[in-house]
Order: C-alpha cells, then structure tokens, then sequence
C-alpha cells in the first residue's frame, strides 16, 4: 500500500495510508488529491487530543489552528499571554512546557473537536494519568431538561 507524508499539515508524523492519489502534471509537477480534508483533519485531531504524552508545539499549533483559533484567543482561553503560546509553538519539537494550560487547551479543543463524548472521553483519560501518578479525578456528569449534558472535573474526596 502506498504511503504518503502529509507534511502539509505541518506534522512531521503524519502518514496517509489511503484516501489520496499523486498525479503529475506538466505545468504544475506534482498534485496531491485527499479525500475528505475535513475528516482527515478531524481524525489527527481527535488523536492528538488522546494523546496521552505532552503535545508538542507543532502538534498544539495543528489543534489551535483546526479549531480556527488565534493565539490571542488561545491566550485568553489559558489566562496566559501570546508570546507564550507563540514560544510553545515555535518549538516545534519541545512539549509545551506549561502542563496545566496545555490541559486547559486540549479540555477546550476537545469540546470544539469532537462535543460532550470527547471531553468526556479526554477528560477519563487525565483521569488514568493522574491515578498512575497518585491522586483521583471524579466526573460529574449532570443533565437538565432541554439542554445538553455537561460535566465537570472534581478532584475526588
């Protein structure tokens, strides 16, 4: 099967197993078709989100752009400042050196990316990293009449 390296996505690790045709044309060279943008954007996407290591900063600036943010917004989105979201993402191989706002991001980008399910799903998965680091997170999980579920991350008694 033919492979191709979606480097256009400004990931170094991103490879296309299917879903693409390369054609060469006279006036242009190489021509690079993908089906479905969106839902490949979409799928690295969720997957980064699952990612359970650090994002590094090109993978946060992949999320942040995917969530058609700015850096300002990102900024005020984790009381931070734009120079720091700018620095994390120049870095593009470094993890973010500042875990609780990269968590704060990635709780935000998951509600953007994928609704209540994928924050819930991110918000288990913190939950699995903190029990192997020591400490219990608790979801409260609460639902109203005519609106959307909505939940919320407690540290357990």
């Amino acid at each position: 099967m033919e492979k191709y390296r979606y480097k256009e996505s400004g990931l170094d690790n991103v490879w296309l197993t299917g879903g693409f045709k390369i054609e060469q044309d006279e006036e242009y060279g190489e021509l690079l078709y993908i089906e479905d943008v969106e839902g490949l954007h979409r799928a690295i996407a969720e997957e980064l989100l699952m990612k359970k290591s650090p994002l590094t900063g090109a993978e946060f600036r992949f999320l942040r752009k995917y969530c058609e943010l700015s850096q300002a917004d990102v900024a005020n989105i984790i009381q931070s400042n734009e120079q720091s979201v700018a620095k994390w993402e120049k870095a593009r191989e470094k993890a973010v050196g500042n875990r609780p706002a990269e968590a704060l991001f990635r709780a935000f980008a998951a509600r953007i990316v994928g609704g209540d399910k994928m924050l819930i799903g991110f918000v288990d998965m913190l939950n699995q990293i903190r029990a192997r680091l020591g400490g219990a997170m608790d979801i409260e999980v609460g639902h109203q009449n005519g609106s959307a579920w909505h939940a919320e991350m407690k540290f357990a008694a």
